[in-house]
């Protein structure tokens, strides 16, 4: 179990574990408009899910 899927689902939300997957599942929102526990998405590049290999969760505070 990843460390996002563990806190997600403490909130009882179901995520899937792939990092691919979690990505298509959600709403995707701008950076800008980013609120505590939104998941963010770490790639070497952006022609899809497949170039991402982390995750993890925003806590608020400065933006990426």
């Amino acid at each position: 179990m990843s460390f996002s899927q563990a806190n997600i689902g403490d909130a009882g939300v179901a995520l899937l574990h792939y990092t691919g997957d979690q990505w298509v599942e959600g709403v995707h929102v701008p950076l800008g408009n980013l609120e505590r526990g939104d998941l963010l998405f770490y790639a070497t590049g952006n022609a899809g899910p497949a170039t991402i290999h982390h995750a993890g969760i925003y806590i608020g505070g400065v933006r990426p």
